[in-house]
């Protein structure tokens, strides 16, 4: 029934999608602001797996140690971890919750 091809061609258009954006990105890059993105609030916790690496395709980079890979779980922080990591810009996207959840918190 031709999903399998279908899957195939829509995937590599996705990945091609993910190489322009890239391009466009960092031909375009003067500065790589420092993003720091929670993923939980009540306690805190970092983004991981698949987030920092989205993070530096957008054209910008972590305020988390560069140790960090990009398919580790996600870390519990401290407020003081938050606070020493200075980041020009803070996301909060709370995993499984709804937009008004995310304002809310």
């Amino acid at each position: 029934c031709g999903v399998r091809e279908r899957g195939t061609r829509l995937a590599e258009a996705f990945r091609g999608d993910v190489r322009r954006v890239s391009d466009i990105v960092a031909a375009a890059a003067v500065s790589r602001p420092r993003v720091l993105y929670l993923e939980w609030l009540d306690p805190p916790f970092d983004a991981g797996h698949w987030i920092p690496e989205m993070i530096d395709r957008a054209g910008c980079r972590s305020a988390l140690p560069a140790c960090r890979k990009s398919t580790e779980k996600s870390v519990r922080l401290t407020w003081d971890d938050i606070y020493e990591s200075d980041p020009d810009v803070v996301v909060v996207g709370c995993c499984g919750f709804v937009l008004e959840r995310n304002v809310r918190d």
